[in-house]
C-alpha cells in the first residue's frame, strides 16, 4: 500500500518533467530557428556588400574592356560562321571532283603496295646478238 501511495507523489513530478522537457525543446527549437535566421541575414548582408564592391570595381575598371571584348567576339563568331557556311557549300558543290582526286590518290597508294610481275623471256636475248636485243629493248 505504501508503494502505491508513493506512486501518487511521482505522478506530479513526472508531469512536471514532461512539461519542462516540452518547454525546453520548444526553447531550443526557437533558439535554433533564430540562430539560423541570424546566420542567413548576416550572409545576405556580406554577399550584398561583396556584390556592391565587385560591381563598383567592374564598372570603374573593366566595363569598357568587357564591352569591347564581347563586341569583337560576337563579330568574330559571325564572320567565322559565315566562312564555315560558304566553305561547306563550296565543298558540297564540288564533292565529285574531290572524290575523283581522292580515288586517284587511293589507287596510286595501292599500287605502291602491290607486287608487279614482269614477264621476262631470256630466250630472246640468248638467240639474238646483243646489239639486236638492245635495239629491241629500246
Amino acid at each position: 500500500m505504501q508503494a502505491l501511495h508513493f506512486m501518487s507523489y511521482l505522478e506530479p513530478i513526472a508531469a512536471f518533467g514532461a512539461r519542462a522537457y516540452a518547454l525546453g525543446s520548444e526553447i531550443f527549437t526557437i533558439g535554433f530557428l533564430l540562430w539560423t535566421l541570424n546566420m542567413l541575414s548576416t550572409m545576405t548582408e556580406k554577399l550584398y556588400v561583396a556584390g556592391v564592391t565587385t560591381g563598383a570595381f567592374y564598372k570603374k575598371h573593366l566595363h569598357k574592356r568587357m564591352l569591347w571584348i564581347l563586341k569583337h567576339a560576337a563579330c568574330t563568331a559571325i564572320v567565322v560562321s559565315d566562312y564555315t557556311w560558304t566553305g561547306t557549300k563550296y565543298v558540297y558543290n564540288h564533292r565529285h571532283e574531290y572524290l575523283e582526286q581522292l580515288n586517284s590518290y587511293r589507287e596510286y597508294i595501292g599500287t605502291l603496295f602491290t607486287y608487279k610481275h614482269y614477264h621476262y623471256e631470256p630466250t630472246l636475248a640468248l638467240n639474238a646478238s646483243y646489239d639486236a636485243w638492245e635495239a629491241r629493248v629500246k
